[in-house]
């Protein structure tokens, strides 16, 4: 239809095409077939990362975000082979969005997270490619008379170390006939993930469901495991205790017991939220339970045990203020996903969270770190849906039924064929299994903790509820109180008072800094009493004494302006400071440096002989020595090293 016959020469791509060319020039590729097979990968690796990104698929280690950083690592590789070495694909990203932005609305909507991830996953994989090219050419040298192979150790450490995706390893061997060995690759990635595994496990007290399930094991059960766990319930979300009974019961190796309960209104770690704790109480025993874990879906308590536990009627129950307090920041966390949504974009997707009775931690995907300014209109957009007293429901639904109409679900998180949607309306709709509030104002209180980074596209932020918010205002009210006593100000007026005091300090420490060189009238200053002590060596000027001097920043800007005012000095300072630092400076002019005075060899020489450590520049270096008692034979020795320098 178009009068061409490849698909690249249309005019689907040729804008594409265009965009590369701009860029990349003639570039390292000199084969010009070569050069444009290379030019098309990187067009066609754009489109696709382009659509990828605006479908909420995010770059990561695995599933689909692997998928996604192996396309785009493949075409920095590309651009790197026609010279680039800064990001090229993402203009080339740019002109899809804006040649398909017409037909494909999703695309404009989200450019600036486009183009913002696909910048910062170009960025971060050129930091390491030159590294890991020169590393794969070790590997695999064009010329060689050995075996054309890549070991999967090596395979796996251009993956592990230098960020290439065992296809690209691939890629590029075949290109000069090596092959890969991709069985030992998945060997190596196989150890590493178990050796993380073991490792996560060694850290984490607690027993496998695997041998929970394990029936001999169990002492004391009513009737068959199976028909225990069958006719067992948790409860937990409308209740805080039960009065039950204990179906079957388990000694444990590290000494502690496993209830199964009829009905358990123990939450078994899910989703984020953390397990319940409290105790189970029998006729002449109690259980302090510690961890909960799921046996074929149903939560078993996990505790210490005083008394000879047994089958029975119980009391089950966990502690009123940390199930509400952990309903709060679970609640809260739905809350502040929808608000980094709100804020930041729709291309915020949960990558972890940490529901527990005292924080709450959200991970989530996005490209850099948050401004004050949208950390503050996060936590307001939370604390306004905590004051809009908005009632939570629960509901439990058929899946597709639930997506349909708009709860989110996370990738990656397994779920039935009916599932329980969260829905706070207008604020949030997700899809839960976690305890949470009746009504968002039952939170009490939203504070943002900290914002950080954890990852590649990875942030963080850590943020309390309730009772431990208005703590945290509480205190920060007494900081800023006993500051505003110390300053001579009220809060409404501390701001201003610091900032005279700013300008107070600056001002004072021009003066010091005019009165040390002499100026406004101070002839006589300390840089003139410096000079009045001078001793003459070969045509120049030694200074060599102990001062007084608060902090090393004076007696720095001491020795600076005594460089300035006489180049054909050489000063050798030391000072006995707060804090037991007994510090040594020197100073050259430039002068004197003619002559082959030099500061950091001063101070360098004197700190090895003294015991101390120190160096610097020519012009001017500093150190330190244990002890001021060694001040006077350092002069001394300064003088004959400035000797030797000068002679």
């Amino acid at each position: 239809m178009q009068g061409v016959s490849n698909n690249f020469d249309t005019d689907m791509f040729a804008p594409l095409i265009a965009a590369v060319e701009a860029q990349v020039g003639v570039g390292a590729i000199s084969d010009p077939g070569e050069r444009i097979a290379a030019m098309r990968v990187i067009a066609d690796h754009a489109r696709s990362i382009a659509f990828l990104l605006a479908d909420g698929v995010y770059p990561a280690n695995d599933g689909r975000g692997y998928v996604l950083r192996r396309i785009l690592r493949r075409g920095v590789r590309y651009a790197w082979l026609l010279g680039r070495r800064e990001p090229t694909l993402t203009r080339v990203v740019e002109t899809v969005i804006d040649t398909m932005r017409d037909v494909y609305p999703e695309l404009q909507a989200r450019r600036q997270h486009i183009i913002d991830t696909t910048r910062a996953e170009e960025e971060r994989f050129l930091a390491t490619i030159t590294a890991g090219m020169q590393r794969f050419e070790e590997l695999a040298p064009m010329q060689t008379t050995q075996e054309r192979s890549i070991s999967g150790d090596d395979a796996f450490k251009l993956y592990d170390t230098y960020g290439f995706p065992i296809d690209l390893t691939e890629l590029m061997a075949r290109e000069r006939q090596y092959t890969v060995d991709i069985p030992g690759f998945e060997q190596a990635l196989a150890a590493q993930r178990t050796q993380s595994q073991q490792e996560r496990r060694s850290r984490k007290i607690g027993v496998a469901a695997d041998d929970l399930a394990d029936a001999a094991t169990w002492s004391d059960v009513a009737g068959s495991l199976a028909d225990a766990i069958a006719s067992s319930h948790f409860v937990g979300y409308a209740t805080r205790a039960a009065d039950t009974e204990a179906l079957a019961v388990r000694s444990m190796s590290d000494g502690r017991v496993a209830v199964l309960l009829r009905h358990s209104p123990f939450y078994a770690e899910s989703g984020g939220q953390i397990s319940d704790g409290g105790e189970i109480v029998g006729e002449g025993w109690r259980v302090v339970v510690d961890d909960v874990r799921k046996l074929d879906g149903k939560p078993i308590a996990i505790g210490k045990a005083d008394g000879d536990v047994a089958r029975g009627a119980v009391r089950a129950s966990v502690p009123r203020d940390t199930r509400l307090d952990t309903e709060r920041n679970h609640t809260a966390t739905h809350l502040l996903h929808a608000a980094l949504r709100q804020t930041l974009g729709e291309h915020v997707h949960q990558a972890g969270s940490l529901v527990a009775p005292d924080r709450l931690r959200f991970d989530f995907t996005h490209t850099g770190p948050l401004t004050y300014e949208q950390i503050m209109r996060v936590e307001e957009i939370v604390n306004r849906g905590v004051l809009s007293a908005t009632p939570v429901t629960t509901t439990e639904r058929p899946y597709k039924e639930a997506v349909a109409s708009g709860a989110m679900a996370l990738f990656g998180e397994k779920y039935g064929d009916v599932v329980r949607v969260v829905d706070i309306p207008a604020l949030s709709t997700e899809l839960c299994g976690g305890t949470h509030v009746r009504n968002t104002a039952e939170i009490g209180l939203f504070s943002i903790v900290s914002e950080s980074g954890i990852a590649a596209g990875v942030r963080r932020i850590e943020a309390i509820t309730g009772s431990r918010a208005y703590e945290a205002e509480r205190v920060r009210g007494e900081l800023l109180r006993d500051v505003s006593e110390v300053m001579k100000a009220t809060p409404a007026t501390l701001l201003r008072r610091v900032h005279a005091l700013s300008d107070e300090r600056r001002a004072l420490e021009k003066r010091v800094s005019e009165l040390m060189r002499g100026g406004s009238g101070g002839a006589s200053g300390p840089v003139q009493e410096l000079l009045d002590g001078a001793t003459s060596m070969n045509g120049l000027r030694l200074v060599a004494k102990q001062v007084s001097m608060p902090d090393a920043k004076s007696l720095q800007e001491l020795v600076e302006a005594a460089r300035e005012s006489a180049t054909d000095a050489v000063f050798v300072l030391v000072s006995a400071m707060e804090g037991d630092k007994n510090a040594v400076i020197a100073a050259a002019g430039d002068a004197a440096r003619e002559r082959g005075a030099r500061a950091d060899v001063i101070v360098k020489t004197l700190a090895q002989e003294f015991g101390g450590r120190g160096g610097g520049k020519p012009a001017l270096a500093q150190g330190g020595v244990p002890s001021a008692d060694v001040f006077p034979a350092l002069l001394s020795r300064a003088a004959v090293i400035v000797a030797e320098q000068v002679g």
